[in-house]
């Protein structure tokens, strides 16, 4: 008989409304019973107002002292349980439960988190939060030592799967604190990093204008593969923690882990690589570029060859234009040298330098120095404007250039040019003219 007993249990639910600590339950509960006294209350203003609506006695028989009682119940459910109620839900919900109301109080505290998207819905907060020490961690090898005051680390280690979707959790978290986080993929790849403002630091993965940069390894491999089957752990570490405690625990993780998307292996290190050698760019320019050959051009005697034309422009400091224009046209480069792309086999089957890059730097420092340049290029004409109208206003432009003279009044050149020529105002207001000297 015993056995077809079964002990009486509350359903599963009521647990979550009567034992909650979750804010946004509290919350909720707050609204309820604000309505249900807001309904009291205004059942009572209806008996008060019915009692005066006519003289002589009403519903209350002339039971003065009941009469009281319900102007004072009246009065109390509209002020205390209606009006501040509804003050305390609105400081509740706009407070929800940042990282700072974890207050690393105990697993047990935790309620359920509940989101819109619910990815998390009827997970207990607590299956998501451990409360370890570090010499109890898995992939402990030996008890690292906080270099502040040479006691073990303590934090709290949170691990999250389908982080991009859990955003909201990772804010609740994260937001404001400090610690170590660490990405795990499907495929076996893994990053350690840090940061004094976790949430900042973790949702930047997601943005995609920063994937979209690829500026380091982990940013790349992101970008690539997203975070379909990514698991984010984080260890969250106690405020009061220094930033060289919180460098030393990534640097444990990354000695512990080997992590594949880490580029240098250095808790403090950029996560780019290191510049790349002198050997190592010459490769690449004779690998990916293609090369330049300088000649003479009155002897047609070969000077140079560059691996690439920005390796050429660079170090000669040519404009990338002049470089472009000199060898789709055939024009000589400062009346003096012959770029081309070719090896002109009519002078030699193969290219062989006759001067160092030393040399051609000096001897087109010279050239240029000697380069008249109005012979090609005129110079630019003086450009004066005169302001006509208010007279109190009146103003003078002298510009070195007709395009110098548009950035100044913020118009566009070929208008400018077109009233220039026609001798009409510009605007109606200002008169425009070529001033007879040049600019040398």
């Amino acid at each position: 008989m015993q056995d077809n007993l079964k002990m009486f249990t509350f359903p599963a639910y009521t647990y979550r409304w009567l034992y909650s600590t979750n804010a946004r339950d509290i919350g909720v509960l707050y609204l309820i019973f604000a309505a249900f006294s807001g309904m009291l209350g205004t059942a009572f203003s209806l008996i008060i107002r019915f009692e005066l609506s006519q003289p002589d006695f009403q519903f209350l028989q002339g039971n003065y002292q009941l009469y009281n009682v319900v102007i004072t119940a009246h009065a109390l459910l509209m002020i205390f349980f209606l009006v501040n109620n509804n003050i305390a839900t609105s400081a509740i919900v706009a407070a929800t439960a940042t990282a700072a109301d974890l207050n690393y109080t105990t697993i047990e505290e935790f309620s359920v988190y509940k989101f819109k998207n619910n990815k998390l819905s009827d997970t207990k907060f607590s299956q998501l939060l451990e409360d370890v020490r570090l010499e109890d961690s898995t992939i402990n090898t030996e008890n690292p030592v906080n270099p502040d005051n040479n006691d073990p680390f303590y934090f709290k280690k949170v691990v999250i799967n389908d982080p991009y979707n859990n955003r909201k959790l990772i804010l609740a978290l994260c937001k404001g604190e400090k610690g170590v986080y660490i990405w795990s993929t499907a495929d076996g790849h893994i990053y350690v990093g840090h940061s004094i403002n976790l949430y900042n630091r973790i949702s930047s993965y997601f943005a995609p204008s920063i994937l979209a940069t690829k500026a380091r390894k982990v940013l790349k491999h992101f970008h690539l593969s997203g975070f379909k089957n990514v698991v984010l752990t984080v260890y969250i570490m106690d405020l009061s923690s220094s930033v060289k405690s919180v460098v030393a625990l990534e640097q444990y993780f990354i000695d512990t882990l080997k992590p594949q998307l880490n580029v240098d292996l250095i808790a403090i290190g950029s996560g780019t690589h290191d510049p790349m050698s002198l050997e190592s760019r010459l490769k690449l320019r004779k690998e990916r570029g293609h090369p330049v050959y300088i000649y003479n051009g009155e002897t047609m005697e070969p000077l140079y060859q560059f691996e690439s034309k920005t390796h050429m422009y660079k170090e000669l400091q040519m404009h990338h234009t002049t470089l472009n224009k000199c060898l789709d046209t055939g024009i000589y480069y400062l009346n003096f040298f012959y770029l081309s792309l070719d090896i002109i086999t009519e002078k030699s089957q193969t290219f062989e330098p006759t001067i160092s890059l030393k040399e051609l730097q000096t001897l087109t420092k010279t050239k240029r120095d000697n380069f008249n340049i109005d012979k090609i290029h005129p110079s630019a004409t003086k450009v004066t404007a005169e302001f006509t109208g208010d007279i109190k206003s009146r103003k003078i432009i002298h510009a070195t250039s007709l395009h110098s003279l548009s950035l100044t009044l913020k118009g566009d050149r070929q208008t400018i040019r077109k009233y220039l020529k026609n001798g009409e105002l510009y605007r109606g207001k200002w008169k425009i003219y070529y001033t007879s000297s040049k600019v040398t």
